[in-house]
């Protein structure tokens, strides 16, 4: 999309379908085929697919906690790799397998995409503020886009659970959801193209457009077109530019350093990248049990997430992209979006097709260096 009007650039589902074959008209075999395909190809994934975020959500999560004064940004937390609620003795591990990383602070748990740091914020701000401040990027709701068939997704709340479950020991909202929530699993669901408008939002810094694919109508008689204008939508005005900017500083950090997608997109850039990584989970995993992908069947596999708007300083462009049971989201989705912002935004000769305006500055990745504790 472009964050400026909502102008839908790219709108893809893969496996797809010839639709000239329904202008000729099918055969029930040619149709029982694609009907019947194990991986759907007539269903329109940007518009229809629902998935859970997983770590997509961590910069609007970060925003909440800055709005909310849920958290120091400058304050480092000690990441072991694992997370106990108080009072419980259940277990929250990060995705990364084996993986802890030390102190790091709200810049570095979004570049670095740290688990335990954002159970912990999950869990100071709690079920209600998080779905109150994650509506306001237009979740659980249709974006509106000028096409049919677009699903909501999910947005989780106590009201929601109270409604959505009949037995009483059922609707019980349980913290342990809550911090599952923090990184973008349990009930929460999303679709491609409320993540890329979420994306859009994150780099227009809280101002929305609602995304569409028609920009004007074409008189058939006169020949005369009607330009359609973009059509604004409710803004995001909580945040302050310094907690926007600590947002956006972590993003950029997701593609330098020891960010998640350093390696596999972040490589040979000439231009700045604002991104996040987001690794999905198909199915739940036991108490006493570790995911190894060389052992679950092949469409049980972790959904692969990237999101991202470039150039940093002056969005062009915002996009998300999914590979459904693609693993890791920095090595099946980032390079995937990384090869569509180069076309989109270099031109033959590698050079950027959109100078940035003058005076810009660079939008890089800081970490602040300060210790102490982010959480009570």
């Amino acid at each position: 999309m472009d964050p400026s009007n909502g102008d839908v650039i790219a709108l893809v589902s893969r496996p797809g379908f010839d639709p000239g074959l329904f202008g000729r008209g099918l055969t029930r075999a040619e149709y029982a085929a694609l009907r019947d395909n194990i991986d759907l190809p007539l269903i329109n994934r940007a518009l229809r697919g629902t998935y859970p975020s997983g770590s997509t959500i961590k910069p609007a999560l970060a925003l909440a906690g800055l709005v909310y004064h849920s958290v120091n940004p400058d304050a480092h937390l000690y990441c072991p790799g694992i997370y106990r609620l108080p009072g419980s003795s259940r277990v929250a591990r990060e995705a990364l397998k084996g993986g802890t990383h030390g102190p790091v602070d709200l810049r570095d748990a979004i570049a670095r995409s740290c688990d335990v740091y954002f159970y912990g914020l999950a869990n100071t701000l709690g079920v209600d503020r998080i779905a109150s401040y994650l509506a306001l990027f237009g979740f659980g709701r249709a974006t509106g886009i000028d096409i049919g068939g677009e699903k909501t997704g999910l947005l989780p709340s106590r009201e929601w659970k109270r409604k959505a479950f009949s037995r009483p020991q059922d609707q019980i909202w349980f913290p342990g959801e809550t911090i599952n929530f923090g990184v973008g699993q349990g009930y929460f669901l999303v679709t491609p193209l409320q993540l890329a408008h979420h994306t859009s939002m994150l780099a227009n810094r809280g101002k929305s457009f609602k995304p569409r694919l028609v920009t004007g109508l074409r008189d058939p008689r006169t020949g005369k077109v009607r330009s359609i204008a973009p059509i604004k939508d409710e803004e995001i005005k909580s945040a302050s530019p310094h907690q926007w900017q600590i947002v956006m500083e972590g993003m950029v950090g997701t593609m330098r350093g020891r960010g998640t997608a350093a390696a596999t997109a972040g490589r040979e850039m000439t231009y700045t990248i604002a991104g996040k990584t987001g690794t999905a989970q198909v199915f739940s995993i036991g108490k006493n049990e570790r995911y190894d992908e060389k052992t679950v069947q092949e469409r049980l596999r972790d959904h692969s997430w990237f999101i991202a708007f470039a150039p940093a300083e002056a969005p062009k462009i915002a996009l998300a992209v999914l590979v459904e049971n693609g693993g890791y989201g920095s090595t099946g989705a980032a390079p995937i979006a990384r090869k569509v912002l180069d076309a989109y935004l270099l031109d033959g000769d590698g050079n950027l097709k959109y100078p940035l305006p003058p005076g810009t500055r660079a939008l890089l990745p800081r970490s602040s260096g300060k210790q102490g504790i982010a959480f009570p």
